[in-house]
């Protein structure tokens, strides 16, 4: 975060040059003193002047820290589609290798019933309180139908899910993410009409990473980048 002092030698001189300057200054208004006078005064003044240094660089150490928060913030997850490798699940609407990787757009016929992976990797150490994925509620939108994931083979936890009237999918579990740890959701969706639509994903987070920043401690950023074209 700040570069050490043996990286910037010369910063080392600003407390030797001070300290000079002002025993200079104190011998010049009261040559009378004794040397336990001057030494006194001198152990006065790097005492303030080690408070003074600790106050900027907490002040520094805060203002940095908000700025991160608040630009990790604004979009704290790296979202994506996946398509899976060929022998773990098969789909019809996207080429396929030997290695799952991640697009942006997928291209699916109308009038027809897929599974679409989603991507989700947190940027920084947070929790999520609720996550809400959508295509809009118009009739000839795709929906989602149900949440349905072949890349969780077994699995015990049950989930607390709802959809709303606008047919939003919302995911209610709370779960605690560390940084580069990524959630594979999977979704049956139905299409309808011919056309390009957003997938709209809002995730309800908390962050308690940066202790020195007490506002914004929740957060709901909104992803639409990821695009199904309907054909």
């Amino acid at each position: 975060m700040f570069a050490p002092c043996h990286q910037n030698p010369k910063y080392l001189l600003i407390p030797i040059i001070s300290t000079i300057v002002f025993e200079l200054i104190i011998m010049f208004i009261f040559p009378d003193w004794t040397f336990y006078q001057y030494l006194t005064m001198l152990g006065i003044y790097i005492g303030l002047f080690l408070i003074l240094i600790g106050v900027t660089i907490s002040f520094k150490r805060w203002l940095w820290d908000e700025r991160q928060y608040n630009k990790i913030m604004i979009n704290p997850f790296e979202m994506h589609f996946i398509i899976p490798p060929r022998g773990k699940y098969k789909i019809d609407y996207h080429k396929q290798g030997t290695i799952p990787y991640r697009v942006d757009e997928i291209t699916i016929p109308a009038n027809s019933k897929v599974i679409i992976f989603l991507w989700i990797n947190p940027k920084i150490d947070l929790d999520i309180r609720e996550q809400q994925f959508g295509l809009g509620d118009k009739p000839t939108n795709p929906k989602i139908l149900k949440y349905n994931n072949p890349f969780v083979r077994k699995s015990n936890v049950p989930q607390t899910w709802f959809i709303d009237w606008w047919d939003n999918y919302h995911v209610v579990d709370k779960i605690s993410k560390g940084k580069d740890d990524v959630i594979v959701h999977g979704f049956e969706i139905e299409t309808h009409s011919k056309g390009k639509y957003s997938l709209d994903i809002r995730i309800n987070i908390s962050c308690d990473r940066y202790k020195n920043v007490e506002k914004h401690k929740t957060n709901v950023p909104r992803n639409n980048e990821l695009k199904i074209n309907v054909v």
